[in-house]
């Protein structure tokens, strides 16, 4: 039996860290733009360390053992969506796009699972087993959240900074010039139009 783990989720986003780059700081000016840095110039950057908060509790992992059925984890997703104020379509979407429905998925960059977690990012939002499917989705969903917050409700820029990192869209100042990234916004765009459309969820995975 797994212990119960608790996820919190806070209107201050979390920036994971990549290998090699330090120290990630923010500012925000007086016009609620952020800016990310490894090198600040300003007193008013901070590190994220610092601002981070864990206030509300969003959910409990439950110590059932992991569902192995697609029909559990698109009910998971739609759980997992309705808490966060999401879409349950666009959830269901993202993994589509990342895993097509695969739990056991790995890409060579390290991302695993159904919605891709990178491993840094998992131990940021408390993903202690990202192959478990539960914990995946759970995961990925608070993810996309904070990628919403942080670029103000537009769904493209938080879908490129799932994808590239918020950091690749802040400095590019919208969806950054990557073709896979390019490409991703559009596929989960489409199949969350699709999916908005369907009569039974037999023909997501």
């Amino acid at each position: 039996m797994r212990i119960f783990l608790i996820f919190a989720i806070s209107i201050v986003v979390l920036l994971p860290q990549t290998a090699g780059s330090g120290t990630i700081y923010q500012y925000r000016d007086t016009q609620g733009r952020l800016y990310f840095t490894n090198c600040p110039s300003d007193s008013r950057y901070v590190p994220l360390k610092q601002i981070r908060k864990i206030s509300v509790t969003a959910f409990q992992k439950r110590s059932a053992s992991a569902s192995t059925d697609a029909t559990d984890y698109l009910k998971i997703a739609e759980q997992a969506a309705r808490r966060f104020d999401l879409d349950p379509g666009l959830v269901k979407a993202i993994i589509k796009a990342e895993s097509n429905g695969q739990p056991l998925a790995t890409s060579p960059k390290g991302a695993m699972g159904l919605m891709q977690l990178m491993p840094g990012t998992a131990r940021e939002l408390l993903v202690s087993d990202p192959l478990d499917p539960e914990m995946n989705i759970w995961g990925g969903t608070l993810y996309f959240k904070q990628m919403l917050e942080l670029f103000n409700g537009d769904y493209s820029l938080a879908l490129a900074a799932y994808n590239a990192g918020p950091g690749n869209v802040e400095r590019y100042k919208g969806i950054p010039p990557f073709p896979e990234t390019q490409a991703y916004v559009k596929r989960v765009l489409r199949y969350w139009k699709e999916f908005s459309r369907l009569t039974t969820e037999k023909e997501i995975f």
